[in-house]
């Protein structure tokens, strides 16, 4: 991780230099600081999603390839990659990422066995866990890695908006429970002694709020915010 996010410091360094030897503009400045912060939230959220970002900004793939990965590669962000201009030399700059492909799947790779390890220790201490990613797609290939792990199968393994997920968070004592963005507004997911894990911390301080806020209600009591990165 330490050496991508060296890589992003030399992108965003290379492009203040080139916009104060242009004649920084403002506009312009903007728009390549909002493209660090996208950058910076994928990379900390789903190194996938900042390897596809990568390669949208090089137009290497299309926008509809992104969709998997919700808001960190949402319209908007989109929208940025794509139009706006790149600056003098950034093109370099982006195709040493792309040097890194392994070392990001690694780094996703790696981040998915830590999440299953922190289950399982909450399993053992009879927790029901409740987990959030941002993406889609993180959020899936988490669920699969849990769902085929015998010995956390036994405890119920379910995904947010599949099958008779909410009944089943009720039923079981210990299930765990894998939640994508979309439930983290206007879905009640109480359950007593739960842990909340985060595999990833959104920049917005307000989202953290709200994951929380799904189940940290009053009267409910026992709970953890456990939080992984």
């Amino acid at each position: 991780l330490k050496v991508i996010e060296e890589e992003l410091e030399n992108w965003r360094i290379s492009a203040q230099v080139s916009l104060f030897e242009v004649g920084e503009n403002d506009e312009v400045s903007s728009d390549l600081g909002l493209i660090y912060t996208y950058l910076l939230n994928a990379l900390w959220s789903d190194p996938l999603s900042f390897q596809y970002l990568i390669k949208l900004r090089l137009k290497q793939v299309e926008s509809d390839d992104l969709e998997g990965f919700g808001s960190l590669c949402g319209q908007e962000v989109v929208n940025k990659m794509l139009n706006v201009p790149f600056f003098d030399g950034e093109e370099e700059n982006l195709n040493r990422f792309l040097r890194l492909d392994d070392s990001l799947i690694f780094l996703r790779q790696s981040m998915i066995s830590r999440f299953l390890e922190i289950i399982k220790i909450l399993l053992d201490k009879g927790k029901p866990v409740l987990c959030f990613t941002t993406g889609l797609s993180l959020a899936d290939d988490l669920y699969e890695v849990v769902y085929n792990d015998p010995q956390i199968r036994t405890h119920g393994v379910l995904r947010y908006g599949r099958g008779n997920w909410s009944s089943h968070w009720e039923k079981y004592e210990t299930p765990v429970l894998i939640c994508d963005e979309r439930a983290e507004e206007g879905v009640n997911l109480q359950k007593f002694g739960a842990s909340i894990l985060f595999a990833d911390i959104p920049i917005s301080p307000n989202r953290i709020e709200q994951r929380i806020g799904r189940l940290d209600r009053y009267g409910i009591g026992g709970g953890d915010n456990n939080k992984i990165k």
